[in-house]
């Protein structure tokens, strides 16, 4: 059985012996992953700002399709004006037949409106195309190689070159599973939140899994992470409570100290976390990981885990 303890001291001893390339690793990642989402962002507001931008001025006209509109400033109102199209009784919705001008301005003020919400939804659909793709290719392959990196570390100091592992190994795989995984948990998620998390947890593995075997198939990867973590899951939420103080710390400080000790600190504590339920439940072995670093020099190394 394995200790909370045992394993923050593992990973925090294995994370200060390699303390600024794992601290650049974590930084590396923050910044990719923070600065798309900034500019997805960013470009969403400058579409918005385009669209409100358009000043129109009182008593100007402007074209639209055979006929002119312009906007009212007592009544509030864009009128349109159809030119020779109509009799024109109708050709200035603010004189005359007034009902008759009110019927093409809410038809023209509600063609506009339909046409908006219709671009609104192209733009969103597009934009989450968009994301989905650079989730899956970008982001899903940096966040394998950054396990990798922090496993590697465990017994050796690892290179920052490992968070680009993916790309050279199986990335397309790689992405594509990390993509279902979040996936399920989200759907999980849509039935109660307490599903969603719980299957988070069952799933929690799966990248370390791909840092090793990033061939490996899907069916595979997801059963190998169920199997590692049952039993695991309410110890490994503790474990997570564990850290919860250091990340308050981290918004108190703009992000300095998660940048600098909290991100690594953890994630360092995943590795090792990884590690043990590799070692005790994978290799069969009944260490006790509550006392000491006794398998400190273990090799834990097992390519192949196909059930």
């Amino acid at each position: 059985m394995w200790s909370i303890s045992n394993l923050k001291n593992r990973g925090k001893v294995a994370f200060k012996r390699n303390y600024w390339k794992s601290v650049l690793v974590c930084l590396l990642l923050s910044i990719i992953v923070g600065g798309a989402a900034s500019s997805s962002a960013s470009n969403a507001n400058d579409e918005e700002q385009t669209k409100t931008d358009i000043q129109y001025v009182p008593g100007d006209r402007y074209e639209q399709g055979s006929g002119e509109f312009y906007f009212d400033e007592e009544t509030g109102q864009f009128n349109y004006d159809m030119g020779n199209t109509f009799p024109g009784d109708i050709q200035d919705a603010t004189g005359g037949n007034d009902s008759s001008g009110s019927l093409f301005s809410n038809v023209l003020d509600g063609g506009l409106l339909a046409m908006s919400m219709g671009m609104i939804f192209i733009i969103v659909v597009i934009a989450i195309i968009i994301a989905i793709i650079i989730d899956i290719f970008l982001y899903n392959p940096l966040k394998v190689g950054s396990k990798r990196f922090f496993f590697l570390n465990q017994k050796e100091n690892a290179e920052v070159k490992e968070i680009c592992y993916a790309y050279d190994h199986g990335w397309k795989n790689v992405g594509t599973i990390l993509f279902f995984r979040d996936l399920y948990t989200f759907l999980w998620a849509l039935l109660l939140i307490i599903p969603g998390i719980v299957k988070a947890y069952e799933y929690r593995m799966i990248p370390y899994i791909l840092a090793e075997n990033p061939d490996m198939r899907r069916e595979e990867v997801f059963a190998l992470s169920k199997k590692m973590m049952k039993g695991e899951k309410w110890h490994t939420f503790v474990m997570d409570l564990s850290f919860l103080g250091w990340h308050i710390l981290g918004i108190i400080t703009l992000g300095i100290v998660e940048i600098f000790w909290t991100l690594p600190y953890h994630s360092s504590t995943n590795a090792t976390l990884y590690e043990a339920l590799k070692y005790l439940k994978i290799d069969n072995q009944r260490n006790d990981y509550s006392d000491g670093f006794t398998q400190s020099n273990t090799d834990f190394s097992n390519e192949n885990h196909d059930e």
